[in-house]
């Protein structure tokens, strides 16, 4: 266990020696606490007014589940004792090198009988990958994420569909006027260029006020996570960053749809000999 980023590791003889009552708390409870200072050395009293904890430590943030928010959590330290002995679990960290199934089989075979003490025993080990994919089936957390990405799917798929008709109709029901342009010298690359600029410059006309209606919803906080002003944890946290991001990824997912309902129609129709093309006039 580290004091988080740049400090110095905490040790056991931290909660026992010379610091009565000492508590480990995370970056994120040390951030509500303290406003952004140093929580190490500082003091907190229990909410029943008994108790004093002394911060000896500030470790990086947990989460309880993948797909949430690290929480606020503190760590103290507890002697196990015949009430808490029965529910106590030895977390062990190995190396990065070192495999999961080697480390398995190897602690097993070696600690098996040394931990074996009275009617305790070694019952299993599990390492966190497991545990965290066992904890996300539980609360349902894997079919929630699921539901949500094909909803958004679902309706990406529908915007490609109708972008993709509505120019597609548009540059089919125009081939008389490329029968027109080929028979006064227009080339297909030119007719295929007009058809792009057209539909970039309504695909500009639209972003326009979408991008005002945007920003009235980022500045009424509409958008904003709902954990509130606390200082940003991951990069979508900040309303402008994000908002940057997210309009860039759609602005260039619709420009290459767009481009391509409008290449492939127009290709098409600029291939047919002028005469073919004017019957439709």
């Amino acid at each position: 266990m580290s004091r988080g980023k740049g400090r110095i590791p905490v040790k056991i003889a931290d909660f026992e020696s010379h610091i009565p009552n000492g508590i480990i708390v995370s970056e994120a409870f040390e951030q509500e606490l303290f406003a952004g200072a140093p929580g190490v050395g500082k003091k907190l009293l229990h909410r029943d007014l008994t108790e004093e904890f002394h911060v000896i430590g500030v470790v990086d943030n947990t989460k309880r589940l993948s797909f949430e928010r690290p929480e606020k959590i503190a760590y103290l330290f507890r002697k196990l004792d015949a009430g808490s002995f029965s529910s106590a679990e030895i977390v062990i960290r190995s190396k990065s090198n070192l495999s999961p199934e080697l480390f398995k089989s190897t602690f097993v075979e070696e600690m098996t009988l040394p931990l074996r003490v009275g009617n305790f025993y070694l019952r299993n080990v599990l390492y966190f990958p497991k545990i965290e994919a066992d904890t996300n089936r539980m609360f349902g957390r894997d079919n929630q994420i699921l539901s949500q990405i094909s909803l958004m799917l679902f309706l990406l798929i529908n915007v490609i569909l109708c972008l993709i008709g509505t120019f597609w109709y548009r540059v089919n029901v125009r081939k008389e006027e490329i029968g027109l342009r080929i028979a006064i010298g227009s080339d297909r690359k030119s007719i295929m260029k007009l058809f792009c600029i057209e539909g970039l410059c309504l695909l500009s006309a639209v972003l326009i006020p979408a991008v005002l209606i945007e920003l009235q919803l980022v500045n009424l906080e509409l958008t904003m996570n709902p954990y509130g002003h606390s200082e940003p944890i991951y990069w979508g946290d900040h309303s402008i960053l994000r908002f940057i991001v997210t309009n860039f990824l759609t602005l260039l997912i619709m420009t290459v749809t767009l481009l391509l309902s409008v290449l492939i129609p127009a290709k098409k129709a600029s291939a047919l000999m002028p005469a073919d093309s004017l019957r439709y006039e």
